[in-house]
C-alpha cells in the first residue's frame, strides 16, 4: 500500500490538476484504514472535479466508517448520479438504510441491484432485503409469518461476520422478541450487543423487566 500511495502521490505532484490522482491516493488510504487521511485528499479531488463519482464513493466509505450514515448516503447518491446502475454503490446505499432502520428505502435500493443483476446480491444483503420486506409486511398487516421471518432473518444477521450488520441484527432480534412478549430473551440479546442503538433499548427493556417482576435481569444491566 505504501508503495502505491507514493506512486499516486507522485502523479499529483507532477500534475496537481489531475483529480483522479488524488482519488487514487484516497483509495489506498481507505484500504489502510485511514479515513481522515483519505478525506484530506478527497476534498482536493472534489475541488478539482465536483462530479467525480469515485471520489464521492470513497468519501462515502470514509463517512460510513466514522458512523456518519446520513452524510455517507448523500456521498453515495452523488456517485449514483453518474452511474445509476452501479451495483456496488446501490448496495452501499441499501446497507446504510438498513443500518438506519429505514427499511422501505433499503428494500428500494437493494431491489434496484436485483433489477440490474438478479444474481448480484451476496447472502447477507439478500437477508437484509428479506428482513426489510418482512418488516414492511408486518407493520401494515401484523402478519404472523412476516413477524416470524423478521426474527429468523435478524437471528441470521446476529451471527454475521460483518460487525455492523451483526449488531443491527442483534438489535432487531431483540425488538422481535420484545414484540412477542419474550422480554427476558430480548433483554439478554440486547445486553450483549454493541449496537449504537442498544443502550437506549437496554434501558427500555430493563424497565420492562422490572415492571414484570424480572428484577434480577434489570439489576444485572
Amino acid at each position: 500500500f505504501r508503495g502505491a500511495e507514493r506512486a499516486f502521490t507522485r502523479v499529483t505532484e507532477i500534475d496537481s490538476s489531475y483529480a483522479d490522482g488524488f482519488a487514487n491516493v484516497a483509495r489506498v488510504r481507505v484500504q489502510e484504514g485511514d479515513p481522515d487521511g483519505a478525506q484530506e485528499v478527497l476534498r482536493k479531488a472534489l475541488a478539482l472535479a465536483p462530479n467525480l463519482a469515485k471520489a464521492h464513493y470513497f468519501y462515502g466509505l470514509t463517512l460510513k466508517t466514522q458512523g456518519l450514515y446520513d452524510q455517507a448516503v448523500e456521498s453515495f447518491r452523488r456517485a449514483a448520479e453518474s452511474y445509476p446502475r452501479d451495483r456496488v454503490v446501490r448496495n452501499q446505499i441499501g446497507r446504510l438504510h438498513f443500518l438506519k432502520r429505514e427499511f422501505a428505502q433499503a428494500v428500494a435500493e437493494l431491489s434496484k441491484t436485483l433489477e440490474v443483476d438478479p444474481e448480484d446480491l451476496s447472502d447477507v444483503y439478500r437477508r437484509a432485503l428479506e428482513y426489510g420486506r418482512a418488516y414492511l409486511a408486518a407493520i401494515t398487516t401484523n402478519d404472523r409469518e412476516a413477524l416470524a421471518t423478521m426474527e429468523r432473518v435478524s437471528s441470521d444477521l446476529a451471527n454475521s461476520a460483518d460487525l455492523q450488520l451483526r449488531e443491527a441484527g442483534e438489535s432487531q432480534l431483540s425488538e422481535s422478541m420484545e414484540s412477542a412478549g419474550r422480554f427476558t430473551e430480548a433483554f439478554g440479546v440486547i445486553s450483549a450487543s454493541n449496537d449504537p442503538f442498544s443502550a437506549m433499548a437496554a434501558t427500555r427493556l430493563a424497565l420492562l423487566a422490572a415492571d414484570r417482576g424480572l428484577i434480577d435481569h434489570a439489576q444485572n444491566r
